[in-house]
């Protein structure tokens, strides 16, 4: 994907540039930005990035019968970063974090009334949420066998969100609180990499409080939506319901 810094797209100056540089490509224009299907070689990034004088944003190689959806968010991914770093051109994955960019999710905005990443403010709620409900939790599918929810204080639990918040500003990892009934937390949910360091793969759980029991099907349905619409992975690991 590539972002002119200077002038909007122009897809005859990119077509001409691939041209000189012998490079076979398609094209595909989406408002003030470029889709450029080719073969990633250190010819293809000079002539995009060299004589546009663009930044450039690069998902991994994809079969040419796969899905351009999951190439287009990665590549989206990258630009982004790209444009962050200040840098000419970023792939996707460069990183061994492999971090990712989130969305508003419309769906979990419908579910509940806020969806929000979660933080140190929210101690207090999400302490009470979930310390009320450990039994329910526990058999809420992907918490089994895991060492938590135990018991600990709500200082433990503060250093607990702590952590999650900053994994969500490293892009190392994402966690949400699910708000409803005001401001009052009813559940939760855990985005990071795959434990076995699987490229592109995400392991995903949430859980609700046990007198919103209600919501827990909603809930993972709505997130799997999401990410599958919204996020750039390869695969999603979440227990069905």
């Amino acid at each position: 994907m590539l972002r002119p810094r200077q002038k909007a797209a122009d897809v005859y100056r990119v077509a001409d540039a691939l041209a000189d540089a012998g490079l076979p490509c398609l094209i595909l224009r989406q408002q003030d930005e470029l889709f450029v299907l080719l073969h990633d070689d250190d010819r293809a990034r000079a002539a995009l990035t060299g004589a546009l004088d663009a930044t450039v944003g690069l998902s991994r190689p994809f079969p040419a019968d796969a899905p351009l959806a999951v190439a287009r968010r990665e590549a989206l991914w990258a630009l982004d970063r790209a444009a962050e770093a200040g840098r000419d051109v970023v792939s996707y994955g460069d990183d061994r974090t492999e971090r990712w960019l989130t969305s508003d999710s419309t769906d979990l905005r419908a579910l509940a009334e806020q969806v929000e990443p979660l933080g140190p403010q929210h101690n207090a709620g999400d302490y009470e949420a979930w310390t009320s409900s450990m039994e329910h939790i526990r058999a809420t599918p992907g918490f089994a066998g895991r060492g938590w929810p135990e018991p600990m204080t709500l200082d433990d639990n503060l250093g607990d969100l702590q952590r999650h918040a900053e994994d969500f500003a490293a892009r190392k990892g994402f966690t949400y609180t699910v708000l409803a009934d005001g401001d009052r937390v009813v559940g939760c949910v855990y985005i990071y990499p795959a434990k076995d360091g699987a490229p592109g793969v995400a392991a995903v759980r949430s859980w609700v409080r046990a007198d919103r029991a209600e919501l827990d099907v909603p809930l993972h349905d709505a997130v799997a939506t999401w990410l599958n619409e919204v996020w750039p992975f390869t695969a999603v690991r979440y227990a069905e319901r």
